[in-house]
């Protein structure tokens, strides 16, 4: 039995040694002379070797490496994913341009620089001008092609590239194989790339994270203004209801580092100004102003428009008093306040008085807007 350990132990040591030398970075001269270094090219090229981050320690890999870290596993962070795609576009491209400027395979080099670089622009124009854009079916920001390397032959822009053509070297120096390498890790960067900037979850999530985005400052700029304690007691409630889930309200599955953009809000005790209603008023700059407290109230919306990041039909309700010069008298009056859009409308009603309207400076100047309107015609 313990013989039988022992083999199997000796075994997976040997075939673990036997993985290890399939990656051979520094071909050791023998007799061989250009054999060898054909023959570490072929190595090369396998997968998990040259441009592979786990196995390849060359400073463009370690780049490339450090670019698309967020990229792991799906995380939480799809814009920061697709900033690395593109950064690392834009690091093979200038890797690329170099070589093309001192090499031997100038040609080769100048071809896939042109196809990093058109790769590059899509990068951008999907993932930051228009994030929403949609593509074509079948159409992809890196080419397919680099996965068919080196099953088949890679050949960008009408030029053939052939990182595993013969080398004839002696057997102690190869000057070309360098450059061949630099081919080899390119090749399976752009490969390895194309996972995750070609990903419908990229996609997907980058256009739902700039939406959530938009939600937000619309949140901020359109929705019922907050005071310091409003935010608290929204900030609460959003935590219970708004940032525990990984689906949005249209069951789309969202990655985001915050809390999904609320739909309502609560009012509470939230002071503002405001102008007492009167018939006798020929502007409103002749209605009476008045101080009005919403004491609770709820205020809500709906996503929608072209981006799915504007606040549509906006409405509120709330218990409100006022306070306010009637008739010479000075007083506090209760009653509902009702918001619609930009603008807001309190019936309220004094002990002993009888009702009133009080509304906010937006509608006061909408009424009045329309009232010169109708008089004006014929």
């Amino acid at each position: 039995m313990n013989k039988l350990i022992r083999l199997i132990f000796f075994a997976l040591l040997a075939s673990v040694d036997a993985r290890a030398g399939d990656c051979p970075f520094t071909p050791k001269a023998d007799s061989s002379g250009a054999t060898q270094w054909n023959e570490a090219l072929r190595r090369l090229s396998m997968q998990n070797c040259a441009g592979d981050p786990n196995e390849d320690l060359a400073e463009l890999v370690r780049a490339y490496e450090g670019f698309t870290k967020d990229a792991k596993g799906e995380g939480d962070a799809p814009q920061a994913v697709a900033k690395g795609v593109t950064a690392s576009l834009d690091l093979l491209a200038g890797f690329a341009s170099g070589k093309a400027g001192g090499s031997a395979n100038t040609e080769q080099w100048r071809a896939m620089r042109d196809e990093i670089r058109a790769s590059q622009a899509k990068a951008i124009a999907v993932y930051v001008a228009s994030p929403s854009m949609i593509m074509a079916p079948g159409d992809t920001i890196v080419s397919n092609r680099w996965n068919d390397f080196p099953a088949s032959a890679l050949q960008l822009n009408g030029v053939k590239i052939t990182p595993l053509a013969p080398l004839e070297c002696p057997a102690a120096t190869c000057p070309g194989f360098g450059d061949r390498v630099d081919m080899l890790r390119v090749i399976r960067i752009m490969s390895n790339l194309g996972a995750y900037a070609n990903s419908d979850w990229l996609k997907k999530n980058v256009a739902i994270a700039e939406r959530e985005r938009r939600r937000w400052e619309s949140y901020r700029a359109d929705g019922h203004h907050q005071y310091i304690w409003e935010v608290v007691v929204n900030g609460y409630a959003m935590k219970g209801s708004h940032c525990t889930r990984k689906e949005n309200a249209s069951k789309e599955r969202i990655y985001l580092g915050f809390c999904e953009v609320p739909t309502a809000q609560w009012i509470v005790l939230h002071p503002d100004a405001a102008l007492r209603w009167s018939h006798s008023a020929e502007q409103s700059s002749d209605l009476k102003p008045a101080f009005i407290i919403e004491a609770l109230g709820r205020y809500w919306w709906r996503w929608g428009g072209e981006s799915g990041a504007t606040m549509l039909d906006r409405r509120g309700v709330a218990l409100a008093t006022s306070y306010s010069d009637y008739r010479g008298e000075k007083r506090w009056s209760y009653g509902p306040m009702l918001h619609y859009d930009s603008y807001s409308l309190a019936i309220t009603k004094a002990a002993g008085g009888r009702w009133g309207l009080v509304l906010n400076i937006g509608l006061a100047g909408k009424i009045f807007d329309v009232k010169g309107r109708l008089e004006d015609l014929p």
